[in-house]
């Protein structure tokens, strides 16, 4: 039974992490800060590889914000 929360939790968390990322391409690209192209690609089997693989989309998306400062 551990085993099964810790898998929902996991999920969970990927779940969070692709709904944050959804709500911050959303808002860029309502604001022109985005190209359209970009918007349109962001698809359900994206949003599904980031949910399962989300400590490495994390791990990039951190990094990108310290090389654009």
């Amino acid at each position: 039974m551990a085993i099964l929360q810790g898998i929902f939790g996991y999920l969970m968390v990927g779940i969070g992490f692709s709904f944050v990322l959804d709500l911050m391409n959303d808002y860029l690209f309502r604001h022109d800060l985005q190209e359209k192209d970009l918007f349109e690609q962001w698809g359900i089997l994206q949003r599904i590889v980031l949910i399962t693989f989300w400590p490495i989309g994390m791990l990039i998306f951190i990094l990108s914000l310290i090389r654009k400062r």
